[in-house]
């Protein structure tokens, strides 16, 4: 994350988990205390941890909020998302296959 004229900017990795021709979406906890999209919607993912790759982040991420293995597919999209008025995303979007269910 990085400050600049009182906005902080992150890089988030989202993650598009194809099983059977279907996405999951999952709902964000609303008592996520840092979470931008708390009680909403959303395709799972998160925050890039400094020094960490993105497909370390994308698996991680999976991995803590489904419990899924998944394989890596590629990048296909990448936005600037103004999360609040004190902070901005950059989210990268991949596709992912669901190879197995939660252990």
């Amino acid at each position: 994350m990085t400050k600049k004229s009182g906005i902080t900017l992150c890089i988030a990795i989202k993650a598009f988990i194809v099983f059977e021709g279907k996405v999951l979406i999952v709902r964000e906890a609303p008592t996520n205390p840092v979470g931008t999209n708390a009680g909403k919607f959303d395709v799972v993912g998160g925050r890039l941890a400094p020094g960490e790759r993105f497909d370390e982040t994308l698996r991680r991420e999976i991995r803590e909020e489904t419990g899924l293995t998944v394989e890596r597919g590629q990048p296909f999209h990448v936005a600037l998302v103004a999360t609040s008025r004190a902070w901005r995303t950059v989210a990268d979007y991949w596709r992912v296959f669901c190879l197995s269910g939660q252990d």
